[in-house]
């Protein structure tokens, strides 16, 4: 373990982990350069609201929104790290830039297993996800939620206004495996069982 100064952090990932993260460096009293690395062009947002609050009719398009961050760090969003050079002490974004690093926070979460190859299958992790899900809920579709997770269980409730003003109601399938995803005719849903840093 390196016991050299602290000068240096860059946190890879722009969720909750990582602001939480920086945030916590602040608390402690870093004072130096630190960065925070998103490859969504987003503040850090509230992912939960993603399943819930924001799914639902209305003009309301703040339920992920969370007070601007505190740390002060340069947030570099929009780019992705592809590469992790310990021996250096760099951290590789997508677009060439090599960031130096006295410690570096990895806060990148997990990504959604698709069932499929299918350009329209949609798994529910971001807030273009969402959005885009949101979009084919107004057109009233039936909603079949596979998996039985806490997100599985919100994302009926969140589509029963828009999706299910009919007689059928949103069909829960329940099964060992915690993966949900959805389909142009099946339901909003996202990885359920594991907890993702970001999340």
């Amino acid at each position: 373990m390196s016991t050299g100064p602290l000068e240096r952090v860059v946190v890879v990932g722009n969720g909750i982990a990582g602001l939480t993260a920086a945030d916590t460096l602040r608390e402690a009293g870093f004072d130096g350069e630190l960065t925070v690395v998103g490859d969504e062009p987003h503040a850090a947002y509230s992912r939960p609201a993603l399943s819930k609050a924001l799914l639902l009719d209305g003009d309301d398009m703040t339920a992920h929104e969370l007070p601007p961050a505190g740390h002060g760090a340069t947030e570099l969003l929009g780019v992705r790290a592809t590469g992790l050079d310990p021996d250096r002490r760099r951290v590789t974004l997508d677009d060439g830039t090599a960031l130096p690093y006295d410690r570096v926070v990895l806060a990148t979460g997990s990504r959604a297993r698709r069932l499929s190859d299918l350009p329209e299958e949609l798994t529910l992790r971001g807030l273009e996800d969402a959005l885009a899900l949101r979009a084919r809920l107004t057109a009233k579709p039936s909603v079949v939620v596979i998996g039985g997770g806490r997100s599985a269980w919100r994302s009926p409730r969140a589509a029963w206004p828009r999706a299910a003003r009919s007689p059928s109601s949103p069909r829960v399938c329940r099964s060992s495996s915690s993966s949900a995803r959805t389909s142009p005719t099946s339901s909003p849903g996202r990885r359920g069982s594991r907890a993702s840093p970001s999340w």
